[in-house]
């Protein structure tokens, strides 16, 4: 739309596209993200081929092909697909015809190198395996499974046609690596191979090499095996492109082997220790070369860590937005710098636009860096765009079809749109992968979701073999769902301390308060809530600002009687609101504070506003938490209760 031609031709290549679903809301989600990828501005990260566009419509229509007892919702998506895939393909046509080949016939996953040499020195191998994939990832033409799909196969005895079919490639990088170190003398030898499999036939071993080299030309060795690799897989390199695989990234082999260090821990997963542990390495990398800027990234992307982990202090907040600045300094179009900088403004500042917008400058620069689509759709979901978080989580499991944080995240987008089955899809997919406490709290959620109790209650009584029980109970629980679990766990549950909920004495005390309120022993329910009233104003002192202890206070107030100050503490909760994913957590903890305090006014406008935004509150939901059971006679809710939701 426009007033003149100028402003039209302005807004197709600068504005958003606004998703087809709100403009038909029978248009399916996933129709809309093909639509989308094919009118994104940023050619690199559209479709790239009508046969690419083609294969997609035709793998929606595969996926959606109507079920007898669903049929009646099927009239038009098979004809609208055509329509839009005439269109759409006409387009890319014109847009892209001078392109020699799909990115698909470039997709390469880096496995890791094998280390002949001693133990300790594994981190070595696994950081040239992590150089050489940075450096392939970097190159246009080329798609590289990211570390996490990859890292999967260590030590693997799988054939190398069953990694590929397991990985979506046609090729395979391997290596065997030695570090030999004798008195002043320190030495690699390097044996790459890049191998295809295709078809039937046994792989082929398209490129291979040996190298003895000093240890002072290791980033001469990573960027010659990253130009043999793209001449191999026939992508033309440019001068500019050369010249950035040739790029050092120290001075110093001594930082070097600190950054390495760092790296490793860093890939261990997230704690506040060993993001404390990683920060130290990176410390002394950038001590040893101040000049180092992917070790000033790293090192900004722990200390934010630490920070989001509860170590909420001015001296790592400083450490993270300090480290950060240095890394752009040093190397402005770093993504790796992009990402830091994102996710410190995601998770320090927590400022979700800001970040959506450091985030996007990193894709342009590295559209399938998936750390960046990754981070990009959580801060579009805290933002309250859960479309666009859903379309760019879904790149990321493409590129990185083995990492369960991918399928947690998409499980959690669906869960905020209310689509269970395709979130317990994501959830399940991802504890094949790995035993996660938040996958697996989605999957009960899902069933939650759909108002299917007895589901929900039959997944907590199986949970992942090496999953500890009391976690589960604790942290379902603190939701204030105890009446999720069933006899035993609620046992379980009244008999745990402050140590179960990391120490979170207002964490502990309102869980137990909201138990035994719905157990109906009103004196103990009220005990803990004069705790968790008392550690909640010792919260609220020392952050004012923060919205979620003003609505947990709210909570504890309506169990202690005191339903004044309880609506005085929710209001203050709502005008704290600064983003979309704040508020859906404090709609739903007041509209249960409200139930409680028999303000069915407030508690059914705020359970209306709940369903409506990011949480898991649907009119299943609704249906079965018997925090609204008063409310159940009252026709307002009934009508909600009444309402749909995508299955």
């Amino acid at each position: 739309r426009g007033a003149t031609t100028a402003a039209i031709l302005a807004a197709i290549l600068k504005d958003a596209v606004t998703p087809p679903s709100q403009l038909n809301r029978e248009i399916p989600h996933e129709l809309d993200r093909v639509i989308l990828s094919a009118l994104e501005k940023d050619r690199e990260l559209r479709v790239q081929s009508a046969a690419e566009l083609r294969a997609e419509l035709l793998r929606l229509r595969r996926d959606s092909s109507p079920q007898p007892a669903v049929a009646r919702k099927s009239r038009w998506p098979i004809a609208a697909a055509a329509a839009i895939a005439l269109l759409l393909a006409s387009l890319l046509l014109l847009t892209h015809r001078s392109r020699p080949a799909t990115a698909h016939e470039k997709r390469v996953a880096i496995l890791p190198f094998e280390n002949l040499g001693a133990p300790q020195d594994n981190y070595f191998a696994d950081g040239m395996t992590d150089e050489v994939r940075g450096k392939l990832a970097s190159l246009r033409g080329i798609e590289v499974i990211a570390r996490a799909s990859s890292d999967q196969y260590k030590g693997t005895r799988k054939p190398p046609r069953e990694i590929a079919q397991e990985l979506s490639v046609p090729y395979l990088l391997t290596g065997k690596i030695r570090w030999q170190k004798s008195g002043q003398t320190s030495r690699i030898r390097l044996s790459p191979e890049l191998v295809e499999i295709s078809g039937s036939g046994a792989p082929v071993t398209r490129w291979q090499d040996e190298y003895d080299s000093d240890l002072s030309d290791v980033f001469e060795v990573q960027a010659r095996i990253a130009t043999q690799v793209a001449r191999s897989l026939e992508v033309a390199l440019g001068a500019e492109q050369q010249k950035e695989l040739e790029q050092r990234p120290t001075s110093s082999l001594v930082a070097y082997d600190a950054y390495l260090k760092g790296l490793e821990i860093f890939s261990k997963g997230f704690s506040t220790s060993i993001d404390r542990e990683a920060a130290a390495q990176f410390a002394r990398a950038v001590a040893l070369d101040p000049k180092f800027a992917m070790a000033w990234a790293y090192l900004s992307l722990s200390e934010s860590m630490r920070y989001a982990w509860g170590t909420k202090t001015d001296d790592v907040r400083d450490a993270a937005r300090t480290a950060v600045e240095k890394a752009l300094a040093l190397s402005p179009e770093l993504p790796k710098a992009l990402m830091a900088a994102g996710v410190y403004q995601r998770v320090v500042a927590q400022d979700s636009s800001r970040a959506i917008q450091v985030f996007r400058r990193g894709l342009q620069i590295a559209p399938d860096n998936v750390d960046l689509l990754r981070n990009l759709g959580y801060a579009d979901e805290e933002s309250g765009q859960p479309e666009q978080a859903l379309s760019v989580m879904q790149r990321a499991a493409e590129l990185d079809p083995r990492n369960w944080q991918n399928q947690l995240g998409l499980a959690e987008v669906f869960i905020f749109l209310h689509r269970p089955r395709a979130a317990r899809d994501s959830a399940e997919r991802g504890l094949a992968l790995k035993s996660n406490l938040n996958l697996f709290e989605d999957k009960v959620f899902s069933y939650l979701e759909e108002g299917d109790l007895a589901g929900a209650r039959a997944t907590m009584a199986v949970p992942p073999k090496d999953m500890d029980v009391t976690t589960v109970v604790a942290d379902v629980a603190s939701y204030c769902d105890s009446w999720v679990l069933n006899d035993e766990e609620r046992a379980m549950l009244l008999r745990l301390t402050p140590a179960s909920f990391a120490d979170q004495k207002s964490d502990w005390a309102i869980t137990l308060a909201d138990a035994y309120w719905l157990a109906g022993d009103v004196r103990l329910a009220r005990n803990y809530a004069e705790q968790a009233d008392s550690a909640l104003q010792q919260m609220i002192k020392g952050a004012p600002t923060a919205a979620m202890p003003h609505a947990f206070r709210a909570y504890a107030l309506a169990i202690l009687g005191r339903n004044a100050e309880a609506a005085v503490e929710g209001t203050r909760a709502l005008e704290l609101t600064a983003d979309f994913n704040n508020r859906a957590r404090v709609l739903r903890w007041l509209s249960g504070a409200y139930a409680i305090a028999g303000d069915q006014e407030r508690a059914i406008a705020t359970a209306e506003q709940a369903l409506k935004a990011q949480t898991f509150v649907t009119p299943g939901y609704l249906g079965i938490d018997p925090h609204f059971a008063s409310l159940r006679g009252d026709p307002r809710f009934q009508k909600l209760v009444a309402g749909s939701i995508e299955h």
